[in-house]
């Protein structure tokens, strides 16, 4: 199984059109559940954040701050930022099942998706600790 980390308002316009790639690449697709709130704690987690409650965007965290806060870097212009718990959240993980080839081609290919309704999608993922050949990041 490898995951990406997407926006919550994307996963949700996308779901429904996965099963165009799970019938092109034979690989299972499937949303985590998000129950209740889940932190971000460590650094190194994709997250969503927004400044105002309505707009939220993709960032990567960069661990602790003052307390009660987190360091961020927005996923958008690279741009870091240390903001409340409060204004911090778990992104939408997409699950992905299957060989390893084709695992890592739907991953890509929601990736590049979710890039056009968001940019700094695949940069964030590219920061990721042990990107290729790890759960965490692509395959």
């Amino acid at each position: 199984v490898s995951s990406v980390f997407v926006r919550r308002d994307f996963a949700e316009s996308w779901r429904g059109g996965e099963w165009e790639l799970e019938e092109q690449l034979r690989v299972v697709i499937f949303f985590e559940e998000i129950r209740g709130f889940r932190s971000l704690r460590a650094a190194g987690q994709i997250g969503e954040a927004s400044t105002d409650k309505q707009s939220w965007h993709l960032i990567t965290t960069l661990g602790p701050g003052a307390p009660g806060t987190m360091r961020v870097q927005w996923a958008g212009d690279g741009s870091k930022a240390e903001l409340s718990g409060s204004q911090v959240r778990p992104a939408q993980r997409i699950c992905v099942c299957g060989d390893a080839p084709n695992r890592l081609q739907a991953q890509v290919r929601i990736l590049i998706a979710a890039e056009q309704k968001s940019r700094g999608i695949l940069a964030a993922h590219l920061s990721l600790p042990g990107f290729v050949g790890s759960g965490g990041g692509l395959c």
